[in-house]
């Protein structure tokens, strides 16, 4: 899987991300509170408490806006996240739904710093990740759930069986 994002649109999510990473209790507990204007029946999927929670987006965000440009890095990480996720209930137009909150909480962090450009670049981020939480996903349904590894020919075969 190879990243789709230009290294312009990789530092454009760099320097976003730098500008509102202080922010990340307020951010996190707004994008959960979009999310669940924009799908209610998301709230059971979130025990515990919300900030906290937002916390740990916001600190996977991070982890990921920091490795963009190493991918080999990135993809296990965001594969084991996607797996979590998949044994959470998360799926299918969920993810959607998360672009979306997380796009709205971008562009409320961001005002007017939130171009066409810093939106198209977000997306690219985040479509990203979430193929590779969706192929988790996706194994984990059809009981493939060996780690993230590049898989040669006969690999493939073996985690088929």
């Amino acid at each position: 899987m190879q990243n789709p994002m230009s290294p312009k649109q990789i530092a454009l999510v760099k320097k976003t991300f730098t500008t509102i990473s202080r922010r990340s209790s307020e951010l996190g507990l707004h994008f959960y509170q979009r999310l669940f204007q924009l799908d209610p029946r998301l709230q059971v999927l979130f025990h515990g408490n919300l900030p906290n929670q937002g916390q740990a987006l916001f600190s996977m965000i991070h982890l990921i806006v920091r490795t963009l440009d190493y991918q080999e890095q990135v993809v296990p990480i965001v594969y084991e996240l996607g797996k979590r996720h998949a044994a959470y209930g998360v799926g299918g137009t969920d993810y959607a739904t998360f672009r979306g909150a997380l796009l709205d909480t971008l562009e409320f962090a961001l005002g007017e710093g939130f171009t066409n450009e810093v939106r198209e670049s977000w997306g690219a981020a985040y479509d990203f990740m979430a193929s590779v939480m969706a192929e988790a996903n996706t194994h984990v349904r059809e009981g493939k759930t060996l780690p993230f590894r590049k898989l040669g020919p006969l690999l493939e075969e073996e985690a088929d069986q």
